[in-house]
């Protein structure tokens, strides 16, 4: 008898310490971990409610070879202080606590939309044993970055132009001068997925499923980087984003240059007539952002490598209801 209460004692110890084990593995994967897919979320233990105290806890985002990571905070309140001491948010550029810092983050603002330079990001959490908030939410995306660059055979100078999708060169004698303004290739088909960087003299691109409704939760990011001694001019053919006094759902951004903090030129939304844009140097970027909640059929645009301006200038357009800001450096025009 006896040996039968200690046979089953031991059963119901094992088991509760099995038990306990997969308990303690599972709340260890809440925190942090390995997320190889090309688009997820992550979250601050407990969110929406407060973080615990002492919690570290890291994650590798890893998307396909050739994508990059684009991450964007849906919320974001962390105990504050001037330096970041005490909770805060780590993100490097890579896979690993070795790759190089992109920024150390803390407080209520949200920080703005990162992208990898490659197909990793690594983020930390930590908080200390004191003040504690509700955390954040980030979800991330990827994109496909294909450039195209031109070529030049011996002996000539080869002149491309190019989207995403196509290519057209023109090769010239080495003597003959190129012209000023390089004309795009005649017949061009628009590079319509999800953000990517296009080179070259001149493309066509859209959003996502263009003219059906692009996708609800999204981000992408379009990089347009053309010779370095011209300007990019930017034409929207058509454009309809979920309307918004302040454009606070879905929009387009816009800024002056290649970089996600760059020089903001204006935010769109709506139904709107967009001027030609001109960047000051020889690049600008473009970020589409959705919601939840409702989508519109999107945008179609077209871009060119223009000469050098020397004075460029931002002009309103008659209705600023679905323009929040257009104060940005860039040229504007109607």
């Amino acid at each position: 008898m006896d040996r039968v209460i200690c046979i089953v004692f031991l059963l119901v110890y094992f088991s509760f310490t099995v038990n306990m084990a997969g308990a303690q593995a599972q709340q260890v994967g809440d925190c942090g971990g390995f997320e190889k897919r090309a688009s997820g979320s992550i979250q601050t233990p407990n969110y929406p409610l407060h973080y615990p105290e002492d919690k570290v806890c890291s994650w590798i985002i890893e998307v396909q070879a050739g994508d990059k990571v684009i991450l964007s905070f849906e919320s974001f309140d962390l105990e504050e202080e001037a330096v970041c001491r005490y909770d805060y948010v780590l993100i490097r550029d890579g896979s690993s606590s070795k790759s190089p810092l992109i920024g150390k983050f803390c407080g209520k603002s949200r920080p703005a939309t990162i992208t990898s330079t490659d197909n990793y990001l690594w983020i930390l959490f930590n908080s200390d044993s004191s003040a504690t908030s509700h955390g954040f939410k980030a979800i991330w995306t990827s994109e496909f970055v294909k450039t195209i660059l031109p070529t030049t055979p011996a002996d000539f100078t080869s002149t491309t132009s190019s989207t995403v999708a196509t290519t057209g060169t023109t090769v010239r004698d080495g003597i003959s001068p190129s012209p000023s303004t390089p004309t795009p290739a005649s017949s061009q088909t628009p590079h319509s997925g999800c953000g990517g960087q296009l080179t070259g003299e001149g493309g066509l691109f859209t959003s996502p499923n263009y003219p059906i409704s692009y996708p609800v939760n999204t981000q992408c990011i379009w990089k347009i980087v053309t010779h370095p001694t011209g300007n990019v001019e930017l034409t929207f053919q058509d454009f309809h984003v979920e309307n918004s006094g302040d454009c606070a759902y879905d929009f387009v951004e816009i800024r002056d240059g290649a970089m996600i903090d760059s020089p903001l030129i204006g935010t769109f939304c709506s139904s709107m007539i967009i001027g030609k844009i001109v960047s000051t140097g020889n690049a600008l970027l473009i970020r589409l952002s959705s919601d939840g909640s409702v989508s519109e059929k999107g945008f179609s645009a077209s871009w060119k490598l223009v000469p050098s301006s020397t004075a460029p200038t931002t002009s309103m357009p008659p209705s600023s209801t679905s323009l929040s800001t257009t104060t940005g450096p860039g040229t504007l025009s109607l």
